[in-house]
């Protein structure tokens, strides 16, 4: 959306066009991505029964910690892309900026993509790690523990669509994209946070 507005604005007659196709892009981009939530959460309804404990065979365990080890070195190189990828990629708005301010939306638009790349490798290598921790962790699972995470996914629901909007709303309205690019690491560190004032205070009510 902002790359097709930023290249059709100087054009008087097609200005118009490129809000257009970029607003058509994007929700179309949307509702796919709306069918795959769809799609993935209909076929994780079959392990929902994990959620109440199991337990495995010890064969199949020692074979699941193997192949965890052997996977460790993948899930380290693909951690350390993320982060480097996250980094840097403010650095496209910086750029775009110091050479000419009418380039700063390109720059943006490659600060999304490179941190849609970054977030993407975050989900699916994540996604591995998490089912081997899943899957060997102890059965007993404490309460503590589940509502904890229940808390931690409350949080995220709310405060990165949030930052989003921001990021939006300042970039288009005020124009500020070399600056508003910093409400995503504000809100991660808002995050770890309160995840971390809310496990304190479970374990002060409990002491």
């Amino acid at each position: 959306m902002i790359t097709l507005d930023t290249i059709f604005e100087n054009k008087a007659v097609m200005s118009d066009k490129g809000s257009m196709l970029g607003l058509v892009g994007m929700f179309v981009l949307v509702a796919i991505a709306v069918g795959m939530f769809i799609h993935s959460g209909m076929k994780l309804d079959r392990f929902k029964s994990l959620e109440q404990g199991f337990q495995l065979p010890y064969a199949l365990k020692m074979a699941l910690q193997r192949s965890q080890s052997l996977y460790a070195p993948t899930y380290r190189l693909s951690l350390i892309t993320e982060v480097c990828l996250c980094v840097l990629s403010p650095a496209f708005i910086f750029t775009t900026s110091y050479v000419n301010d009418d380039y700063a939306p390109y720059g943006v638009a490659a600060f999304l993509f490179i941190a849609a790349v970054a977030v993407f490798l975050f989900i699916y290598y994540g996604n591995i790690q998490g089912t081997y921790t899943k899957l060997l962790e102890e059965p007993n699972i404490t309460a503590e523990k589940q509502e904890e995470n229940r808390f931690v996914g409350i949080v995220g629901t709310v405060l990165w669509p949030l930052a989003t909007a921001i990021f939006l709303f300042t970039g288009f309205v005020y124009g500020r994209w070399d600056v508003n690019w910093a409400v995503f690491p504000i809100a991660g560190v808002l995050s770890g946070m309160l995840s971390n004032v809310h496990h304190v205070l479970k374990r002060k009510d409990i002491s």
